[in-house]
């Protein structure tokens, strides 16, 4: 009796995680994922300023599975001229990084433009994401004009208080 007992509760137990799988599959995906960029689109070489490279992601083992972020630049003849990391590390290692929280999914660095090149025309950043078990994101990026001068900036306007 007790082993007819145990052998139906098997079978049900069998059944149930058969519906449960086919209702809700398990994820068997790896790979981390760009959820967003942040790069300037247009950046002075002959400044001094200096430019916030982001980049947000996730994995679907939690971002505390996610190790780095790579960024690489290539020029218009498709040779790579710079390559560094971005850090989510909360500025623990990085002070100068422009991370804010650490192991929050946001990797960051700051860059002036005259570390990357002193030459203006188009560049492609590339940014790719990696997790601890080596599977790699697909390639996030964005083209960045290096120019001799910045945009124009409004810093303040007035308006006569009467005609």
């Amino acid at each position: 009796m007790i082993i007819r007992k145990l052998v139906l509760f098997g079978i049900m137990a069998l059944l149930a995680l058969a519906g449960c799988e086919k209702d809700n599959p398990v994820s068997t995906e790896k790979t981390p994922f760009v959820i967003s960029t942040k790069i300037d689109s247009a950046w002075n070489i002959s400044g001094n300023e200096k430019y916030l490279v982001e980049v947000k992601a996730d994995d679907p083992q939690g971002v505390s599975d996610l190790k780095t972020a790579q960024l690489t630049i290539i020029d218009s003849q498709e040779n790579i001229i710079f390559q560094d990391s971005l850090f989510d590390d909360g500025g623990a290692q990085s002070s100068g990084s422009g991370d804010l929280i650490a192991n929050d999914g946001v990797f960051r660095n700051q860059y002036q433009a005259t570390q990357i090149t002193s030459n203006p025309g188009l560049y492609y950043f590339q940014i790719v994401v990696e997790d601890k078990e080596g599977n790699q994101s697909v390639i996030a990026g964005d083209t960045v004009e290096f120019s001799l001068s910045s945009p124009l900036l409004l810093t303040s306007a007035w308006s006569p208080d009467s005609l």
